[in-house]
């Protein structure tokens, strides 16, 4: 998705269109594991899992790049770290 997304997003409206669609249905799915992580009282509560998922999301794509970028790990161990900080556990 992330390679995908940066090699032609701008080259089709189409493939943009569905590219987005692919997102939304990411954050989705993160959004509503993490409402079911709040439920099921495997993290800590959380303001907007929506707003929470997106900022994860978001995150990690840019991580994604950087370590496609550098051809190191150290932004998504970088990520790894400030999502176990964003997403308390009890």
């Amino acid at each position: 998705m992330v390679r995908l997304s940066a090699e032609v997003a701008d080259l089709s409206p189409k493939m943009s269109k569905i590219l987005q669609q692919g997102v939304i249905g990411i954050v989705d799915h993160l959004a509503r594991t993490l409402e079911e992580g709040v439920a099921d009282g495997t993290i800590g509560p959380l303001g907007d899992p929506r707003a929470m998922a997106e900022t994860i999301y978001h995150m990690w794509l840019g991580a994604s790049l950087v370590a496609s970028l550098s051809h190191d790990d150290a932004s998504l161990e970088s990520a790894m770290r400030a999502t176990q900080e964003l997403v308390p556990r009890l």
